[in-house]
């Protein structure tokens, strides 16, 4: 058997036991209420939204398309997970088009788990002498491991101390399309 089969196959079974966190009805008024603020604070402002590859595409997809501020859309890619479950050493894959100096910027990504890939993003936008730089996150993991003191300017929802997956978020690649927000169910 393939590997790419085989770990389809733990994926499926892996959502057979899941624990569903947050249902699409929720994480649409969460995308629509971030969508209002960011209105708010960008009224007569042109932001550069970055989507962060490839778990921001759907938070971005969904929540540009709320917004109504004129925008730019850009992405960067940067990951230090792979198709691993776990972090490591950042990696640099694509750089935004854009010309960041002196605009307003918006970096929007899935998940602040220990911060640490998006205070990198962070501080590289800091350096191309932005405007400004903001966050939005769909979710933030509940736990006392923050590498950072960042925190989201723009913030969804709140998920326990658990492996999530779905709504741009993966297990092994796999399930980034689900409309929901599950967590591998705890081991009994």
């Amino acid at each position: 058997m393939t590997e790419f089969l085989a770990l389809a196959q733990e994926a499926q079974a892996i959502l057979e036991t899941a624990d569903l966190i947050h249902s699409p009805e929720v994480i649409d008024q969460a995308l629509s209420d971030m969508a209002q603020a960011i209105d708010r604070d960008y009224e007569n402002k042109v932001p550069v939204v970055l989507c962060v590859m490839n778990g921001g595409l759907m938070t971005t997809a969904k929540l540009i398309e709320k917004i109504t501020t004129p925008i730019q859309l850009d992405y960067i890619h940067a990951t230090r997970y792979g198709s691993k479950t776990t972090g490591a050493k950042l990696s640099w894959i694509a750089e935004p088009t854009f010309d960041l100096e002196g605009r307003d910027i918006i970096i929007v990504d899935d998940i602040l788990d220990e911060g640490v890939t998006l205070q990198e993003l962070v501080n590289y936008c800091r350096e191309k002498n932005c405007a400004s730089v903001k966050t939005a996150l769909l979710i933030q993991k509940i736990h006392d491991r923050k590498a950072t003191d960042l925190v989201a300017d723009y913030l969804g929802l709140d998920v326990p101390d658990r492996y999530v997956f779905g709504c741009g978020m993966d297990y092994k690649t796999y399930y980034r399309n689900l409309p929901g927000i599950y967590a591998v169910a705890e081991k009994r």
